[in-house]
Order: structure tokens, then sequence, then C-alpha cells
């Protein structure tokens, strides 16, 4: 072979390296598929589904309420619980489990091993790499799914589905299928209330806009979860940057 040869077929092969390495920063800004139960935006990765888990991390059991009455009294006694969609374990193929702020904040920890549940920051990141407020909804949102044409694009690949909540001093499964609403581990700040109550941050994703919202909640509601990959962060790191 040639040294001119040769030479040329190098360029080649460092032009296309050049052309790859492009494409994979062009992509890794939005959604890159990592397994069939995760996915990265941006600097983070995410679950694809809703947390299901029955155990805390050190294996003990999280209290089921398998009906309207035994969610209140886990609630009433501050205890940490979970229920499935319409108190169905049918559903939890669809929409995983709904687990109340006690199991959140419960110390024997609810994400798995290699995951945490985001802090306030960490939502407001994922948002962020999703457009921003007005447009990230829809880009978390599936395809199909959502009533009143309230689906989305899902290109993210978040895939969110309308898993609703739950409340014991509200009608069962509170605006079912119009929206789906996730728990950060972040209290609200000192001197702040949720109807009156401490509470948690949460982010919410409906059926009418393609906008996502940042509220409160109580400990007592029933919501989803979805986990990030790694270690639990601290409340201020984002500010320590």
């Amino acid at each position: 072979m040639s040294s001119v040869l040769y030479i040329r077929q190098m360029k080649l092969k460092f032009s296309a390296w050049l052309y790859l390495t492009a494409v994979i920063l062009t992509v890794s800004n939005f959604a890159v598929a990592q397994t069939p139960n995760e996915v990265k935006i941006g600097t983070q990765v995410w679950m694809t589904k809703n947390l299901d888990v029955s155990k805390f991390r050190n294996g003990d059991p999280i209290p089921e309420a398998k009906n309207e009455a035994e969610w209140a009294a886990y609630c009433k006694a501050h205890e940490a619980a979970y229920c499935y969609w319409g108190y169905d374990p049918s559903n939890a193929s669809m929409f995983g489990k709904l687990y109340n702020g006690y199991a959140v904040t419960d110390s024997r920890g609810l994400a798995p091993k290699g995951w945490h549940i985001p802090v306030d920051w960490e939502w407001s990141i994922l948002i962020g790499d999703c457009g921003g407020i007005e447009v990230a909804g829809g880009r978390m949102k599936t395809k199909t799914g959502w009533p009143e044409n309230g689906n989305g694009t899902n290109s993210s690949g978040l895939s969110i589905m309308p898993s609703g909540e739950n409340k014991a001093d509200l009608a069962p499964w509170y605006y079912t299928n119009y929206w789906a609403a996730f728990w950060t581990s972040s209290k609200m700040e000192a001197g702040w209330t949720c109807d009156g109550q401490d509470g948690l941050y949460i982010y919410r994703v409906v059926n009418s806009s393609a906008e996502i919202e940042r509220v409160c909640s109580t400990y007592e509601r029933g919501l989803s979860i979805r986990c990030v990959k790694g270690n639990k962060v601290p409340e201020d790191a984002r500010d320590q940057d």
C-alpha cells in the first residue's frame, strides 16, 4: 500500500469519527435510550416507568392500602403506604404504584439501589432540558392514553401516563386520567405550608396543557415517583456549583 493511499484512508476514518462524535454530542442534550427502563436526558438518567417497589431498600415491606379506609388509616398514623391505581393490582403494569409522602421521606429508603428520588432542582434541570415549563409536559407525555386530545409527543422518552392521585379526604382517584403527579424529596421551606400543613414539592403534568406545574402536596396524597440514577444529592448542591 502506498503512503498516499494510507494517509487518505486515515483521513476518511478520522472524518467518520468526527461526524459520529458530532451526532452523539447533538443528541446527548435530549433523550438517549440507555436500557428499556431508563433514558438519558442531558446529564441525568431517569426511569421511564413509575416506581413499582413493595419493599424499602433495607428489605422491610411497605404496607399496601387495599381500600380507602386503609389508606386513610395509614395516613392518619403518619405511616408509609402505597396503593395501586383504583386499588387494583392489575393496573401496576401501566401506572406502577402510588406512594404517600411518608413513604417518600422514610429513612429506610424507597428508591432502589443506585437510584434516588429527585430533589426539587433536579426536576428543574429536567424541565430545562425538555424545553422549559411551557412545553416540557407535552414532551414527557405519551402519544396515546390521555383523554380529550391531551396526548404528548414523548420526545423526551419519559412515557408519562395519566396516573392520577389518591388522597384520603378527596373523592377516590382524584382527577384520574387527567394528570400525573410526581413526588420530589424536597420539603417546603420554613414558614411555608401546603393547605396549612407541612408538605413536599411535586411536579404535575396535565391533559389540558403542554406545560408542567410545580406545586406542593401534603403527605396524605398518593402520587407517582420517577427516580434519577445515582446517589441522593443534597438540597443545596446546585447552589454550590
